[in-house]
């Protein structure tokens, strides 16, 4: 186990995708950001850059399908470049393999989380308020982490369930883009702007359930609900994902 990881994480480092996808991309969706609160300022309207909404808006907008993309790119190119059949051939347990790819997956969201945070406190601090310090941004900084950890590991089995195929290099970006905008629509019904709930009975229940236990969504919202609905729900994804993925691959042939 150790050797593998160590030679995914050699692997991982000295590769240039690596630090587009962890630097460069978030550096760049927060420039996006920062340069529309700017352009509004022409219009003489004010508008206060929050180091701690830059870095909401990134989260909420973009981490998911990030995530999807690294396992697509990092876990289905060794899929499809036979480097994990090689392993197998070389007898390395299919678990050990499995493993391997979502603790590489999960450092390299987190690297790119934290190299956000660290991007929007810069902007926040240069060219309007840093509020990346306080208990509440913290806390959804560590929930975050959190969830892309168990959401790493959901987009790691799609991408082993999906194997050598095609669709390795666009399932688990689909599944991210789909669950994206199914989850909007979930919390444009459960706190909608005009502060009515207006969905009732079962459909309230499903609702309620997607956003409490469901980690992608904790990917859209900054902390609303207690700690524990948080530690159920990154839990189920993770432990079932892994599950999942250790089974589904033990019986997965390779060309």
């Amino acid at each position: 186990m150790v050797n593998v990881l160590l030679a995914d994480m050699r692997k991982l480092f000295t590769s240039k995708a690596f630090f587009i996808i962890t630097i460069a991309v978030p550096a760049l969706l927060i420039l996006i950001t920062t340069i529309s609160d700017l352009a509004v300022r022409l219009l003489d309207i004010e508008v206060t850059i929050y180091s701690d909404k830059l870095l909401m808006d990134f989260e909420c907008r973009y981490s998911a399908i990030i995530i999807a993309v690294i396992a697509t790119f990092f876990v289905g190119q060794e899929l499809r470049n036979g480097v994990i059949r090689n392993r197998l051939v070389c007898g390395c347990s299919r678990i050990v393999c499995f493993l391997s790819s979502v603790i590489t997956a999960w450092i390299t969201t987190t690297v790119m989380q934290l190299v956000a945070y660290v991007i929007s406190f810069v902007f926040g601090k240069v060219l309007g308020e840093s509020y990346l310090d306080n208990m509440y941004t913290l806390k959804n900084m560590a929930l975050w982490i959190s969830a892309s950890f168990a959401v790493a590991i959901f987009s790691v089995l799609i991408v082993y369930i999906c194997g050598e195929s095609n669709a390795s290099y666009v399932a688990s970006g689909a599944i991210a883009v789909i669950l994206y905008f199914v989850i909007n629509r979930v919390n444009d019904k459960l706190f909608p702007q005009d502060g009515i709930v207006k969905i009732t009975g079962t459909k309230l229940t499903i609702y309620q359930g997607i956003s409490k236990y469901f980690a992608f969504s904790y990917l859209s919202l900054p902390r609303t609900y207690e700690i524990r609905v948080y530690v159920i729900g990154c839990l189920a994804m993770a432990i079932l994902s892994l599950v999942i993925g250790c089974v589904v691959f033990s019986r997965k042939e390779l060309k």
